[in-house]
């Protein structure tokens, strides 16, 4: 809580995170992709542009590797638990350590 003169008691500015960001990483012979992780939400870059559907099959194998490396630098980066649905029923999960 932050006081101002008076000692009225106000709410503490939003707390501003720097989002954790990796280079793109090469998935294929024509496809790259990139992550950042702000405020809980993952963010995909592809590059030259998102794979049409059959190639999306292709990469996905080496797509999820390197999501799941990069969620785990993130996790221990931020100091956060991120969590990845993989069924219906079930989670990967991804611990950050307490600094």
């Amino acid at each position: 809580m932050n006081f101002d003169i008076e000692g009225h008691s106000e709410p503490a500015p939003p707390r501003q995170v720097t989002p954790y960001r990796q280079a793109h990483v090469r998935i294929g012979r024509k496809h790259t992709v990139g992550f950042s992780f702000c405020d809980g939400a993952l963010r995909t870059y592809w590059w030259p542009s998102v794979p049409t559907a059959r190639a999306k099959k292709k990469l996905l194998p080496a797509y999820i590797r390197a999501r799941d490396a990069f969620l785990a630098k993130a996790a221990k980066a931020t100091s956060m638990t991120v969590a990845v649905p993989i069924s219906d029923r079930s989670l990967k999960v991804f611990e950050g350590k307490r600094r």
